[in-house]
């Protein structure tokens, strides 16, 4: 993976993730999830700074919508993986993610 610094903990997943984009919807997958945002990968061409709505959930669960946007974008043996970032997260839904990745056997740290 790349040297990208973090700079909350993240924990790798390999789950469903619903995309919204300007009317357009789409299931990719989310491979890793942070209090700050996820790595999602897929076939959606997605742009950094595009305004998304994603929907997920970190158990198999109950699920989470926020909106994010795009950060950045990788290519690695040609699969799209993106970095969206939170805009906005209620506190409760943040304490769930924090307390899934505390929960994490691996350190997903880097």
């Amino acid at each position: 993976m790349s040297n990208v610094e973090r700079r909350v903990p993240r924990k790798k997943v390999n789950r469903p993730v619903g995309i919204l984009k300007k009317g357009q919807y789409s299931v990719e997958r989310m491979l890793q999830v942070g209090e700050g945002g996820l790595m999602v990968s897929g076939l959606s061409s997605l742009e950094v700074g595009d305004r998304i709505l994603m929907t997920f959930s970190l158990r198999g669960e109950g699920f989470f919508t926020s909106r994010g946007t795009v950060r950045y974008h990788l290519d690695e043996a040609a699969i799209k993986m993106y970095g969206v970032e939170f805009d906005e997260l209620p506190f409760q839904v943040l304490r769930e993610i924090r307390s899934f990745v505390a929960s994490s056997n691996t350190s997903s740290k880097k």
